[in-house]
């Protein structure tokens, strides 16, 4: 089961928020007015200590994107489920709130929109691990391990 897809980016030429406003907000604020376009409702939002938070709605599956800028020109991005069950939520049936391939969907569509709006240096994708290490990918890669693979299995390659 893939859990996350996480991506860097590198001179994205964001322009900070206002009164002391999260570094992120901005890449935020512009998902959120340009993703709805695309298909993707948008639910909440929030701040949070240098990065910022959204949730975004399609087919009833809910994914939530984190960004954050994790050094002077370097910027992490993660886009996974909204709400994932425990062991005993899993047990009594609860549901990840997204697929594999929703997180799929919702990634390229940010890929393409942050290429198009900041044209950074240089950024790279993987599925369940860190965006800094091998196997990196140009474009978030496709899932290749099926939503009910065991937790912990699958690592990005």
């Amino acid at each position: 089961m893939h859990l996350s897809q996480n991506a860097f980016f590198t001179n994205l030429a964001v322009v900070a928020a206002e009164d002391d406003g999260e570094p992120a907000e901005p890449i935020i604020l512009m998902l959120r007015e340009r993703l709805p376009s695309m298909g993707w409702a948008t639910g909440q939002w929030y701040p949070d200590h240098g990065s910022a938070v959204a949730d975004f709605i399609n087919n009833g599956e809910e994914v939530m994107v984190k960004v954050a800028l994790v050094a002077d020109d370097r910027w992490w991005i993660q886009v996974c489920d909204a709400s994932m069950p425990g062991v005993i939520g899993r047990i009594l049936g609860q549901k990840r709130s997204a697929s594999a391939a929703a997180m799929y969907a919702l990634s390229s569509l940010i890929h393409d929109t942050l290429l198009e709006e900041y044209r950074p240096a240089e950024y790279g994708w993987c599925w369940d691990d860190s965006p800094d290490g091998p196997g990196l990918h140009e474009r978030p890669p496709v899932p290749t391990a099926p939503d009910d693979t065991p937790l912990g299995t699958r690592k990005c390659s």
